[in-house]
Formats: C-alpha cells, structure tokens, sequence
C-alpha cells in the first residue's frame, strides 16, 4: 500500500474517531514545532477572550506550529495554510467563533444560575416574608437546579482522555504537546448565612434541609489520576492550567455568593503538576499564555506557579 493511501486511511479511521477537525499531518522546516490546544470553559464571553486570543496568535503562535479551539460546544482544528495566512482574519475568525458558541453554549447554565437567585431572593424576604409552606418547594428548586449545575459539567475524565488521544495521535509527528486548559470558577447564590440560620431557628426539618441544599459541598471530581497522568505523558503532553477568576455576580441584598466548583482546582493542579505543566490563578488569560510562552521558552524556571496576579488586574 502506498504512503499516501496509508495517510488517508488513518485520517479517515481518525475522523470517524471523533468527529472533529484534528491536528493536520501537514509538515513544515521551522525546527521543533508543537501542537496547542487551548480549552474555553468559560460561563461568559469577555473583552478578555479577545485580548488573549489576539495575543496567542500574535506572540505565542509560530509558523509550522498547529492549533486546536476548544468552546463549551465545539472543538475546531486549523489547517496550516490557515494558520500561516493573515493573522488579523484569523483572530476574528476564531473570536467570533468563540463569542458565539460561549453566549449559546452556555445560555442553560445561566438560566440555571438565573432561577437559584430566584429562589435565593425568595428566602431573603425580598419578594416578600416566606410561609413555612413556602419552603419545600423553594428547597426542592434549588437542590434540582444544583444537579443540573453538576450534569452540565459533564464527565471531566471521559473529556481529558479524549483530548489526549488527539495528541497521542499526533505523537508521530515529533511535536510538543500543549494543552491549555481556561476553567472559570464557578459561583452561586444563596441566601445570606443569617438567613439560613433564622430557618434553622425556626423548623428544625427544614433549618437542616435548607443547611443541605444551600451550604454542603456533594459534587467531587472523580478523576483516575494514574490513568490520565499515564495517558499524557506517553503522549508527551503538557497540561497548563488557568484558574479563571470570573465575577461572582452583582450585588444584591440578603445574598451572598459560594464556590460551586468542587475540587476542579485541586485536580487540575494536580494534573498540571503532574505533566510538567503552568498552574495559575487569575482573571486574565492574556497573563496565562505570557506565562506559558516563558516557560517554553525557558525564562521560568519553575514548573508549576500559583498565583493571582491581583497587580495586574488592577491595572
């Protein structure tokens, strides 16, 4: 069987795989080229998404290297001629893309997050004094909306390995391997704690269920580390990760905002740690990718760095 037919065969194997747009097979004379992917798990399109995008293609993306768009509904690959064309269309290509794929993507979550302030306001005497009547039903809404909350993010394992094996099927091409993985933080409202507590004064039932649904942690990631970990290094994947310090949401009277993010963070640093990957903590992914395109260009000596870069966010 000829080269070329052997090519084909596998993109085909490959396509029917996955389905999505993966890393060309094209080459190019640049010396060691790599293969980017960079994950948006984000709850809201910002002017930052735009500024980080036009920086990574600008400054961080070189020629011959390959990149992979990841949105909360999409994963889109880029061919090399695309990629080599004018950079000015692309960045607009890629955050028109992004704008709208974030705003749709992610309109249920905001729903979701939507009808728990309504039930959070309920309960703070905005609408009006509850009846003990009244708080059953407001409990019963807000813990469904919580198990939507969990469902949206999906299972956390089954999407890493197949990032993975993205890469792993571009290992033959001899190229870094760079995920880079934007996770916003994700907040909820709930009624003020002095709240909760006037309900647990009042009906011992209800006090400790509205203690239940409000203010206890059940979601865990439950990632396989060894496996993942095994995964990606025999890929030659490095995993960097941006801790997406997102607003909670505007102020309201009588409510108060509480991580809803489990151990996402802890997992992803782990993971980053892990693969030789950059761990961060902040609001603009613009520093993220400087931070990123430094260690690769060995100006940071440390693997894995944590930090909020409050300095620059209040610039």
């Amino acid at each position: 069987m000829s080269k070329t037919k052997v090519i084909i065969l596998v993109l085909w194997i490959l396509l029917l795989s996955f389905n999505p747009v993966l890393f060309s097979r094209e080459k190019a004379d640049t010396g060691k080229l790599r293969n980017f992917m960079l994950v948006f798990d984000v709850k809201e399109y910002t002017s930052h998404v735009k500024s980080a995008v036009t920086y990574f293609i600008n400054d961080v993306l070189q020629e011959g290297d390959q990149l992979i768009i990841v949105s909360p509904k999409k994963l889109v690959g880029f061919s090399l001629a695309k990629l080599s064309g004018p950079k000015d269309k692309l960045i607009k290509e890629i955050v028109k893309m992004l704008k709208e794929d974030i705003n749709r993507g992610m309109a249920r979550y905001r729903d979701t997050i939507k009808e728990m302030m309504q039930s959070a306001l309920f309960l703070s005497g905005e609408r009006g004094i509850p009846s003990a009547s009244d708080l059953p039903s407001i409990l019963a809404t807000y813990q469904q909306n919580r198990q939507i909350l969990v469902s949206l993010r999906g299972n956390l394992e089954e999407r890493l390995m197949k990032f993975n094996k993205i890469f792993r099927h571009a290992k033959a091409d001899n190229r870094e391997n760079h995920l880079l993985m934007i996770s916003e933080k994700e907040s909820r409202p709930i009624p003020e704690k002095k709240i909760i507590d006037q309900i647990r004064q009042s009906s011992f039932e209800y006090g400790m269920r509205a203690v239940e649904v409000f203010l206890m942690e059940k979601h865990k990631t439950e990632l396989d580390f060894q496996k993942i970990q095994k995964a990606f290094k025999y890929a030659g994947v490095k995993f960097h990760f941006l801790y997406l310090q997102g607003k909670s949401g505007r102020f309201r009277r009588g409510i108060e905002y509480i991580d809803n993010s489990g151990d996402v963070y802890d997992a992803f640093s782990k993971l980053a740690k892990n693969t030789g990957g950059l761990q961060m903590s902040g609001s603009r992914p613009t520093s993220f990718f400087k931070k990123v395109d430094q260690l690769k260009k060995g100006k940071v000596v440390v693997e894995v760095i944590d930090q909020t870069m409050k300095k620059e966010d209040e610039k």
